[in-house]
């Protein structure tokens, strides 16, 4: 994953370089070319947001605060709690956002097979757009994923 997110930084940064210096040097330039740091940017930031394997193996980070004094039972009672309450509504309000609901755009943007509003600009904006779906998508298996290990621990 690792990988993958600097290949991807490096990918954007050496485009908005050259872009930059073919714009600066020989007046030349290319809507889509403005476009792709911003694209692959989107995309590191939701990778980056995801991470859902950091997650998934109890390694993201969070306030011990009310932890250090609970039991291992608490503990899964109140991950439990917080996925339920917390992370599940938002997340599934997010995929209702982008899926769902009737002005959702991600769906727009595929029936429509969107493209960049500039001319001459990047086309298939709409898979770009589609990540903004499995970002959510992604964080509702991780968390049931989490709710199910903390049911298991409490079993024991």
């Amino acid at each position: 994953m690792r990988i993958c997110i600097s290949i991807l930084m490096i990918l954007g940064v050496l485009a908005a370089a050259g872009n930059a210096l073919l714009r600066a040097i020989w007046r030349v330039g290319a809507p889509w070319a403005q476009e792709v740091p911003m694209v692959l940017c989107g995309i590191v930031t939701l990778i980056a947001c995801v991470m859902a394997y950091r997650a998934s193996i109890d390694k993201h980070i969070r306030v011990e605060i009310f932890l250090k004094n609970m039991t291992p039972k608490q503990r899964n009672w109140l991950e439990i709690i917080g996925i339920f309450t917390c992370l599940l509504p938002w997340m599934v309000l997010l995929v209702w956002g982008t899926l769902g609901s009737p002005m959702a755009f991600v769906r727009f943007a595929w029936i429509t097979q969107e493209t960049s509003e500039n001319v001459g600009g990047m086309p298939m904006i709409y898979l770009y757009k589609a990540c903004l779906a499995a970002f959510p998508i992604a964080f509702i298996s991780v968390g049931l994923v989490r709710a199910w290990q903390s049911f298991k621990e409490i079993a024991k």
